[in-house]
């Protein structure tokens, strides 16, 4: 083959093979963000059942005491 089309050639493989790089990088790059936030939203549902479960407990609680109070 002629130097010049190697010229060519080379180049735009070069820049087919950049941006299918870059394109997995980031397609990577979202699927560890997506994971990250999956994460914190399963901690914050846990974090407001278990202040949710507190909050009925107290609520229980106290309303144990105000019958004992009536009675």
């Amino acid at each position: 083959m002629p130097t010049w089309i190697w010229f060519i050639i080379l180049p735009v493989v070069g820049i087919v093979l950049g941006w299918i790089i870059r394109w997995l990088y980031a397609r990577f790059q979202l699927s560890a963000s997506e994971q990250k936030a999956e994460r914190v939203k399963q901690d914050a549902i846990r974090e407001a059942e278990a202040q949710k479960k507190e909050i009925l407990l107290n609520a229980k609680d106290e309303l144990i005491r105000e019958r004992n109070q009536q009675e």
